[in-house]
């Protein structure tokens, strides 16, 4: 079955988002700090009326902090319970991709990746990698992402 993905970077890692999970992307808004929360959550943010928690996924992912600039974006997610918006250095494109090309991760390459992931269980917010050539592409899990955020 064919899904569709928006691709990000964060970093040089190129994560895929599928647009099922996707209600709109974003310029970075103005954020408010929120005291004691783990070290990705930059904060909160109003958008269209609604206010989001907003997740640096660069410290997230154990890189460093994600500045605003012009290709920053704010990827607001699908979520009645739990509004969560990802702050990413680049929404890229929306690409096709078929859903029986999505392959387990080793978990050597994720290590390796994500050495100083700010979560444990980083491996659990990815379903699969995809390989275009020499380009690795993985799959987010929106819904894994939004449960381990709450």
């Amino acid at each position: 079955m064919s899904s569709k993905a928006l691709l990000v970077n964060v970093g040089e890692i190129c994560i895929g988002i599928d647009i099922a999970h996707i209600s709109s992307i974003e310029h970075c808004p103005e954020t408010f700090p929120l005291p004691e929360t783990p070290i990705y959550i930059e904060g909160v943010a109003n958008i269209r009326n609604k206010v989001y928690t907003v997740v640096d996924f660069n410290l997230f992912l154990g890189h460093d902090a994600c500045s605003c600039h012009d290709d920053t974006r704010i990827v607001l997610l699908n979520s009645e319970s739990s509004p969560i918006a990802i702050k990413v250095d680049r929404a890229r494109e929306i690409a096709a991709y078929e859903e029986s090309n999505v392959k387990n991760i080793e978990l050597s390459l994720l290590n390796e990746m994500f050495a100083r992931a700010a979560v444990r269980d980083i491996f659990s917010v990815f379903e699969g990698i995809i390989e275009k050539g020499e380009n690795k592409i993985l799959l987010l899990d929106a819904d894994a992402l939004i449960n381990h955020l709450r």
